[in-house]
């Protein structure tokens, strides 16, 4: 007991010593534990972040170089490698390092310069046929273009000044004024024989036709374009207008070539003659001119064309006779029948006796150089087919003379058609 009282003091000090280091400690942890958090070293390392990054005003950081337009300063870089100086990017005095540009220089586009063309009409023929001319032309060369229409002038004998309203068209194309678009499409137009029918002729006059093509432009003229050539490089076309040639409408690009050359062709008639036979007798061969007999007539078979139809009328005429007559058309507004006259042209001058010959297929033996029919293996004749004339066939023949040209016309009537003169007087 006296030892707990003689040591007491100091077993209370180290007691209340000991609680308040307890204390201390219970302090400082709840202090620690509810401090915030030491953000030096956090602080530390942005703030090195922003010394080694670039001023946001420096002039030649990323987004302003990748900005930059490298046409206006003076080049054209197809592929741009930029390469930055890591020092002279902090550098904002006096002034900062511009960044080395370098790559591939980008090359100018080619510029091509074509020029469409518009060729003329050939006419290849004008052939003249019962009532109406045959006109055959080839279409016309093109390129950059599409041919709208082809316009027939003509002109008879009696004209002194050429027409210069067309007097047909041969229509290829319904849009001749609109506008030509932008793409571009470079072809010819195949140049086949072309055919027109002049129905609306007078029979044994002279006529002189000429054409002319017109078509459209399929691009815009003297407008550039882009396109990229056969070898996959970008380059820009020019399209000119075509040369010497006319422009036909100012609202949009179409042109006319020049006249082709003017064709004459003399119409024929627009009868077709055909010799049926003879009523009457005539006089043998051997018997002088002036003692033949002319109380015969020969009758003929005539097709008239009027009014864009054919009419068929039989005529008998005596030696010194027109093949004339009339024709009963029936007119479409009135519904009454109308007497049209015709001439042919044609003066029966006699009807005489001839000959003719056919040519006829008959088989016969095929012969060797000795003459002798050749055999075949068998030992039969080896037969062949050959044309040859047949006998003469007696026949009569109308001649004829024909007015205009005052050429002889010998139509035989077996054949029934009219063969060429072989004399004129």
């Amino acid at each position: 007991m006296d030892f707990f009282w003689k040591h007491a003091p100091k077993i209370a000090f180290s007691a209340v010593a000991a609680s308040c280091a307890t204390g201390l400690v219970a302090q400082d942890l709840y202090l620690k534990a509810n401090a915030p958090p030491d953000l030096t070293l956090e602080i530390r390392r942005i703030f090195d972040d922003l010394k080694r990054r670039p001023s946001p005003n420096y002039p030649y950081g990323e987004p302003a170089t990748a900005a930059l337009n490298y046409e206006a300063a003076g080049g054209r870089l197809e592929v741009a490698t930029i390469t930055f100086d890591p020092i002279a990017q902090h550098a904002a005095h006096p002034v900062p390092a511009r960044p080395v540009v370098t790559g591939k220089a980008l090359l100018d586009p080619e510029i091509i310069e074509e020029r469409a063309v518009l060729g003329n009409v050939n006419v290849v023929s004008v052939n003249a046929e019962p009532g109406r001319n045959v006109l055959r032309f080839e279409m016309p060369a093109l390129k950059f273009m599409k041919l709208v229409r082809v316009e027939i002038f003509r002109d008879d004998a009696q004209t002194t000044v050429p027409n210069v309203r067309p007097y047909a068209t041969v229509v290829y194309s319904d849009d001749p004024d609109s506008p030509a678009g932008d793409s571009i499409s470079v072809g010819t137009e195949p140049a086949p024989a072309q055919t027109f029918f002049d129905t609306v002729v007078e029979a044994r006059k002279s006529y002189t036709y000429r054409l002319r093509a017109v078509a459209r432009m399929i691009v815009q003229p003297e407008k550039q374009s882009a396109f990229t050539d056969a070898h996959g490089n970008a380059a820009i076309r020019i399209v000119r207008a075509p040369e010497a040639v006319q422009r036909a409408s100012e609202k949009s690009p179409v042109f006319m070539s020049d006249m082709s050359d003017a064709k004459n062709i003399l119409s024929a008639s627009n009868c077709d003659v055909r010799f049926s036979g003879l009523i009457g007798d005539i006089s043998p061969e051997g018997v002088p001119p002036e003692r033949r007999r002319t109380d015969y007539k020969a009758a003929f078979s005539v097709r008239v064309w009027l009014r864009q139809e054919w009419k068929d009328v039989s005529l008998q005429v005596a030696p010194g006779e027109r093949l004339k007559g009339t024709v009963l058309l029936r007119n479409p507004e009135t519904n009454r029948l109308d007497a049209i006259d015709f001439d042919t042209g044609l003066e029966l001058t006699e009807v005489k006796r001839d000959q003719i010959r056919r040519s006829i297929k008959v088989e016969e033996p095929r012969l060797n150089s000795a003459g002798d029919p050749k055999l075949d293996k068998s030992g039969r004749v080896i037969m062949e087919s050959r044309e040859k004339d047949s006998e003469p066939i007696p026949n009569e023949t109308a001649v004829l003379r024909d007015l205009p040209s005052d050429k002889v016309i010998e139509i035989p009537k077996a054949i029934g058609a009219a063969r060429s003169n072989a004399r004129s007087r």
